[in-house]
């Protein structure tokens, strides 16, 4: 208690500092990661001579940084403490906890999201919060309001929009409608792929990326919920490698699969996402919005869900009806996904691509395009 008065009495102390609109630091997934939306608007301002700046709570990131000359500073240090309360707009993809909150009171927030609204969120969540959402939105008030009042989201689509300002609470004027800035690296060779990909030695690439089960609390336990040993035989016959990678919630769940030559876990790798993605040729998810990105390179995707009845009533409620925004086989039994695995692998499974452009238009009003350089512009104006 003592120590989230303190944090509050700083925050609301930075909201009279006065802050320079030319200094934009920027973070991701609580400080940890060097990751996602925010990783790639940050390049792209670098290259557009933005004076922006990193923060991470992560060592190992601000070495990785430091290696590529590129700014970053640690949270608590000296100088990461005096960036966060001098710096005129904070870019994140998580939360204000994404840096060191207690530092960013009267900051222009930009929230570039992680995730594109499938599953219900914050306000609209009452799944995974049972507090009367009145009462979050006074608490929210009281330990927020004042400080961060210049709030902005970012959304991929006016379809999109009326959901943030519901979910979040947040003004029309402060909804910005662009593209995700992490999907410029399907379009454009602008950005240098960073992740070691030798593991995927020449093979085609089935990628499957469950989201997290109750905030990674359920843990995902591959071998059950999969036929291993029949998806490495397909996989084996047709030159495939089967990619497992869990949601990073997930990210200290074990699995061996040392016996299988043709399925690898890199859940605990270093790999980026986006890099991912742009080398698979079909992928495998459940309720993860990460399809929705894959959406815009237009190959084959495969929907296993197979505990959606459990997942809607203990982990998230969905906006969309999720047959209708779900341009893929929808799978529940470990059968009939080997199946539906095979098909795909000899050439045959692919019956879905007029729906997948129904859902880039619902997604991304039908632009197919890169984004960060027309964002940039844009948060320079506000």
């Amino acid at each position: 208690m003592i120590s989230r008065i303190k944090i509050l009495l700083n925050m609301y102390r930075t909201t009279f500092h006065k802050r320079d609109k030319s200094l934009w630091i920027f973070g991701a997934w609580l400080g940890s990661k060097f990751a996602d939306n925010s990783k790639y608007l940050f390049l792209k301002a670098i290259n557009e001579g933005i004076n922006a700046v990193w923060i991470t709570k992560n060592l190992d990131v601000y070495r990785e940084l430091k290696g590529k000359n590129l700014p970053v500073e640690m949270h608590n240090s000296e100088k990461g403490i005096e960036l966060q309360k001098k710096a005129g707009c904070a870019i994140y993809c998580v939360g204000p906890y994404d840096f060191d909150e207690q530092y960013l009171g009267g900051c222009i927030m930009i929230y570039l999201d992680h995730g594109i609204a499938m599953k219900k969120i914050f306000y609209d969540d009452t799944v995974t919060n049972k507090q009367p959402v009145l009462l979050r939105k006074i608490k929210d008030k009281i330990l927020r309001g004042p400080c961060f009042h210049k709030n902005y989201k970012v959304s991929t689509s006016s379809k999109l929009t009326p959901i943030y300002e519901r979910a979040y609470g947040i003004k029309h004027s402060h909804i910005i409608e662009s593209g995700n800035p992490r999907n410029d690296i399907f379009f454009t060779d602008e950005f240098k792929e960073e992740s070691d990909f030798s593991f995927l030695s020449n093979k085609k690439i089935i990628s499957y990326l469950p989201t997290h089960r109750r905030e990674g609390n359920i843990c995902i336990d591959i071998n059950s919920i999969l036929d291993l040993e029949s998806i490495n035989k397909i996989c084996e016959a047709n030159n495939y490698l089967f990619v497992v990678k869990k949601h990073f919630y997930h990210k200290y769940e074990k699995t061996n699969l040392s016996k299988y030559n043709n399925i690898v876990d890199i859940t605990q790798k270093e790999i980026d996402t986006q890099e991912l993605l742009k080398h698979t040729d079909v992928l495998i998810t459940d309720y993860s919005s990460v399809y929705i990105d894959y959406l815009l390179l237009d190959r084959p995707i495969v929907f296993y869900n197979y505990d959606i009845d459990d997942y809607k009533m203990n982990d998230r409620e969905m906006y969309f009806d999720y047959d209708t925004v779900t341009p893929g086989p929808k799978v529940q039994k470990k059968d009939e996904f080997t199946r539906i695995i095979n098909e795909l692998c000899m050439g045959t499974g692919d019956r879905y691509a007029q729906e997948r452009l129904k859902c880039v238009e619902l997604f991304f009003d039908g632009k197919k395009q890169v984004c960060a350089k027309e964002l940039i512009e844009t948060i320079k104006g506000l």
